[in-house]
């Protein structure tokens, strides 16, 4: 390792007292005992060991897709062509719901149990804010295309753009409710 010694000018902290290793050990054994690092690392621990990420989940929801996506987008099309908000908010729950359910995993059920709630009230306030009594009729093409197919990148891609279409209008909204109430 003579190679990665850094120039004296740009070192700071203290001199070396033992091995690298020791000294990591040392670090590891501090942030354990802290009283707000050590309880933060071991939940972060635990979520990655515990918990399954994008990749994981994916697969079983796309493989649901498969047999209930074009029936649950068929179902949000309809009650959007009907204007019938309060079924397009249940087809819209029953539709992004599928990615939890599939994963069957406890944890991420009760997150989405508990998140059915404030997308009632966030979608409510979405279909006032652009004065329609849904979403837009093609709103969920591209997730449920991208979700059929067979490359990730592209899924996560939309996923975020999902998310962030009209957030922006919702804001200003929500902002002018508040102030004139």
């Amino acid at each position: 390792m003579p190679l990665l010694r850094p120039d004296p000018a740009h070192l700071r902290g203290h001199a070396p007292e033992a091995s690298l290793l020791a000294e990591t050990l040392e670090g590891f054994r501090y942030a354990a005992a802290h009283p707000g690092i050590g309880p933060l690392l071991a939940f972060a621990g635990a979520s990655a060991i515990l918990l399954r990420g994008v990749q994981e989940v994916l697969p079983p929801y796309v493989e649901r897709l498969f047999g209930q996506g074009a029936e649950g987008l068929a179902l949000l099309t309809a009650a959007i062509d009907a204007g019938d908000d309060p079924a397009c908010i249940e087809a819209e729950l029953a539709l992004h719901g599928l990615a939890y359910e599939a994963a069957g995993h406890g944890l991420l059920l009760d997150a989405w149990q508990r998140l059915r709630g404030r997308l009632c009230l966030y979608w409510a306030a979405h279909h006032r804010a652009h004065g329609r009594r849904g979403p837009r009729r093609d709103a969920h093409d591209d997730y449920v295309r991208h979700a059929l197919g067979a490359d990730l990148a592209p899924m996560r891609a939309e996923l975020s753009a999902h998310m962030q279409r009209g957030l922006a209008t919702v804001l200003r909204f929500i902002a002018t409710e508040e102030a004139t109430a």
